[in-house]
Parts: structure tokens; sequence; C-alpha cells
């Protein structure tokens, strides 16, 4: 898996700490941190090089340990950060599981007649909220990064949700989903996941799923068409 891109990062502690610094001091600080964000503890001849020369302002902030220098906050945020994503990855490894034995292979299987047992929690939720905790906590597994949702996807799945209920009954809407994201093969789509990328392109996503074009989804789409 990629290196996480992003971190929590704290403006007004950043500010606080290094308002005695001048810019290119900050300018330095604050490329280390990113350095060691994606390469962890740095090397003295790493610190040297973003830094020209010893700097007292600058070196004072990082811990030096066996050799190598660190940033006691950032590897902290860091650790959090990791230990945040794994969580979200595991639950949404869980719920692919449950769906998994009914569902392992191809979108057919969305239509056969059989009972999925939902999560107490899920129940009591909104198909809407459902489905949007499911895109997000796939999208943070799979980018290392958090979704930014807006008023467009939130429309969007609005329009997707009416199409999957065309397609299979409305209790088996999550598990649909589900497939649809993880079983989408297209790199494009991938690269540039969004909710409305994958409504605009239900039709596409779901016939490779099948193997073939179906006339219902087909249909769904021409309908959606006439009234958008």
């Amino acid at each position: 898996m990629s290196k996480d891109p992003a971190i929590l990062f704290y403006t007004g502690d950043f500010i606080t700490g290094t308002l005695t610094m001048t810019d290119d001091q900050r300018g330095k600080y604050i490329l280390l941190l990113c350095l060691q964000h994606q390469k962890g503890r740095l090397t003295e001849k790493d610190m040297l090089k973003i830094c020209k020369t010893y700097d007292e302002d600058i070196f004072e902030k990082f811990i030096s340990k066996d050799g190598k220098f660190y940033n006691d906050r950032m590897e902290e945020e860091t650790l959090k950060r990791k230990a945040y994503s794994e969580s979200r990855r595991k639950n949404r490894l869980s719920s692919l599981k449950k769906t998994s034995k009914t569902y392992d292979k191809h979108m057919e299987d969305i239509n056969e007649n059989e009972d999925i047992s939902k999560d107490k929690d899920e129940s009591e939720k909104s198909l809407h909220s459902i489905l949007k905790e499911i895109f997000l906590d796939y999208y943070l597994a799979n980018k290392q990064m958090e979704f930014y949702w807006n008023a467009k996807e939130a429309r969007s799945l609005k329009n997707l949700i009416t199409k999957l209920k065309h397609y299979t009954d409305e209790k088996k809407i999550p598990d649909a989903f589900r497939i649809m994201l993880e079983q989408n093969k297209d790199k494009w789509i991938n690269d540039n996941l969004s909710v409305s990328i994958i409504n605009s392109k239900f039709n596409e996503i779901v016939s490779k799923i099948k193997g073939s074009v179906d006339p219902r989804l087909e249909e769904i789409e021409r309908k959606h068409d006439e009234l958008s």
C-alpha cells in the first residue's frame, strides 16, 4: 500500500512554535517535517541537506536518537493516523467478508432471494447514510486519505440509490454498492474515484462486473437521462 499522503496539521500550534524563527527557517523546518512524514526518522545527512548547515533553532525541534532525528509531535500524529486508517480498513474488510458469503463474484448474485443479515446500527440509519459511510470507508482504506464530501456527491448518491432500487431489493443495496466498489477494475474510475463518477458510469461498471451488457441497466440509464 502506498505511503499515507496526508497528516493532521495543527496550524495554530505551528505558528506558535515558530514565532521566533525567520521565514527561511520556517520553510526548512516544514520541509523537514514533511520529509519525516514520508520517510520516517531522518539521518544527519537529511537534516543538513535541507538546512545546509547546523541551525540550532531548527535542530532543537528534533530529538536525536541512535543516529536519527525525529520530531516527536510529527511521529505521534503519524502513528495516530496509521492506527485510525487501519481501524477503518478492518471495519471495511469485516463488512466485505459478510457480503462475500453470498455475493463473492458477480453482480448477478444480488438478485438471489436470500436473507442478508444487517448490523443493528445499519438498520437504524437511512440508506443514504449507509452508502455514504461505505464509500468513505472504502476511499480511506484504498487512498489513505479522507474524501471531501460535498453537495454534488450527495445528489449523485441519491441518483445512484434510485438506479440500484430498480436493479435489486432495497435491503440488498448496501451489498450491491460494496461489490461495485470492490470489483470495479477500471483504472481511470479507481484513480478518480467519487460517487458522482460511479453514478455516471453505473451501466459501464456493472456491465464489466457481469461480463456483458444487461438490458435492464441500459433501460435504467435511459430513464434517468430522460429525467435529468
